[in-house]
């Protein structure tokens, strides 16, 4: 964004250091992977990923396989990326921010209603 010529605050509005960029936002942000390590972490590896692309090929590759628990973790990657986003226009543009608790309340929401909340009892544990 420096070389487009912005001149804003260049830090991450989610952690309030680090670059404001998409690696950062996904891989390094320590609110996102917060919400990332909640999410996945009891029922699958999570990779020490460096960048955004390493990140999507290791949902592509984790969660290629039409099994149930592929479909729940594909679903819930997908809430993750959109509600991070989300998130960070939340606080951009409206000044208004939720803890980490309330998205991920929000993110496992969405989740059980698109799947079911039968569905994906056992993959919250």
């Amino acid at each position: 964004m420096q070389g487009w010529g912005y001149a804003g605050d260049m830090k991450c509005c989610l952690c309030d250091s680090g670059l404001k960029d998409r690696d950062h936002l996904f891989v390094h942000c320590r609110v996102s992977r917060q919400v990332h390590v909640s999410l996945f972490g009891r029922v699958l590896y999570i990779p020490h990923v460096q960048r955004w692309t390493e990140e999507v090929t290791w949902a592509v590759l984790k969660f290629k396989a039409q099994t149930e628990l592929a479909e729940v973790g594909r679903v819930v990657w997908q809430s993750w990326v959109s509600n991070i986003w989300r998130e960070r226009c939340r606080r951009l543009y409206a000044g208004k921010a939720l803890a980490v608790n309330l998205l991920l309340k929000l993110i496992k929401s969405e989740v059980e209603c698109f799947l079911g909340s039968h569905r994906v009892a056992h993959f919250w544990g």
